[in-house]
């Protein structure tokens, strides 16, 4: 079962389509209780621009599994992004219940706020995200909007300054990472030729 999903997933990443419903289908058909089976397919179909069809797909999972996080987040950016604004509220209002430890429901709602410039809600729900992860980078560009657009001067700077902070660190970080991976490829290549006769 998980070997189809994780299948599934690579046919959809590859762009086979066809493959990845096949296998996401095979899977479900094993558990019809494999919440990221139905996530997959209908990621699946909004992939083809078949948006219809995956938003149909996530409303029926979840109506036979009510209260699954994974259902409520990914109906709620779907939703979102057919410009179903309410489902999509609560929708990711629910995820962020189901759980409240992670920000990305919470991240999502705040984006939704401010897409139709409700910057107050924007604020707590980017506030919140930052309380529950201080480094997520985009959450404090998105809080700097949110201060900026409510006239908090001093803390939309403040955050601006925190968001180049840790964009500078992340991409310090994968700098060295790439030269982490340069260096132990260097050393493998110096090795093997050294090695030689």
């Amino acid at each position: 079962m998980r070997v189809k999903l994780r299948l599934g997933a690579v046919e959809m990443i590859k762009g086979d389509y066809v493959a990845a419903r096949e296998a996401f289908q095979a899977a479900l058909a094993e558990n019809p209780e494999l919440d990221a089976g139905y996530v997959g397919l209908a990621q699946t179909y909004a992939r083809q621009a078949n948006d219809t069809e995956a938003i149909q797909i996530l409303e029926a999972a979840r109506a036979k599994r009510p209260g699954s996080y994974l259902l409520e987040y990914y109906f709620g950016l779907l939703a979102s992004r057919l410009g179903r604004e309410q489902e999509a509220l609560g929708a990711l209002k629910q995820a962020a219940q189901l759980e409240p430890n992670s920000p990305d429901p919470s991240f999502e709602l705040g984006k939704l706020y401010a897409s139709k410039e409700k910057w107050p809600e924007a604020r707590l729900a980017f506030e919140h995200v930052i309380e529950l992860n201080p480094q997520f980078a985009a959450a404090h560009y998105q809080l700097c909007r949110a201060y900026a657009h409510l006239g908090f001067r001093d803390k939309a700077e403040q955050e601006a300054r925190q968001t180049q902070a840790l964009v500078n660190k992340q991409r310090e970080d994968t700098l060295r990472k790439q030269r982490e991976r340069s260096g132990s490829f260097q050393a493998q290549t110096s090795s093997a030729t050294s090695d030689q006769p």
